[in-house]
């Protein structure tokens, strides 16, 4: 199968990427990743106020889903 390019194309790939919005998403998923990241480091931290976040988090999640067995 051939692709069809027509005579008068002129943009470059990076002009495409922008008119289809794939620079945006890219962003959006390296900031996704980012803060991901930024969750899990402020978890593994050992300070009180995190503690009592985790606390929470974790008897939220027994209330959900029940306890371990």
């Amino acid at each position: 199968m051939n692709n069809y390019v027509p005579e008068d194309f002129n943009m470059s790939i990076l002009d495409v990427m922008l008119e289809a919005g794939a620079i945006q998403f890219w962003i959006a998923i390296a900031i996704g990743m980012l803060m991901i990241g930024l969750l899990v480091m402020i978890l593994e931290s050992s300070n009180p106020k995190i503690e009592k976040i985790k606390k929470y988090l974790g008897e939220s999640i027994e209330e959900i889903f029940g306890e371990d067995k």
